[in-house]
């Protein structure tokens, strides 16, 4: 029997907007290069989430 998954948007908005905090770059971008400071801080939010 298949199982139903639901994906809230907003809450998916919410995660990607939160996520572009760290490393913001101009208006629109993003620069985290991988063990920068910002790439720590954005993992850790993610961890901070799965709790």
């Amino acid at each position: 029997m298949p199982v139903e998954t639901r994906i809230d948007p907003a809450l998916v908005e919410n995660y990607i907007m939160t996520l572009a905090q760290y490393g913001a770059h101009g208006e629109t971008g993003v620069w985290r290069p991988v063990y920068s400071p910002a790439w720590f801080a954005a993992q850790d939010q993610i961890a901070t989430w799965c709790e």
